[in-house]
């Protein structure tokens, strides 16, 4: 049973970049951006800021 929740957040981890869209996959989750109406990208270390496997992130505005 912990495989099926954990399993997929450590395969489906990634972002791609395709024609003017950020892609972002984590497990099951699926999300979608223009390029244009990111405004920042910071650093952050906050763990309620993003459903990502490690601390170490990426805060988009």
């Amino acid at each position: 049973m912990i495989n099926l929740i954990f399993l997929p957040n450590l395969i489906r981890n990634r972002v791609e970049i395709r024609d003017d869209k950020l892609y972002l996959y984590f497990g099951f989750f699926k999300d979608s951006m223009e390029i244009a109406s990111i405004k920042e990208v910071r650093k952050t270390h906050n763990p309620i800021s993003s459903s990502a496997a490690s601390l170490d992130r990426l805060l988009i505005l």
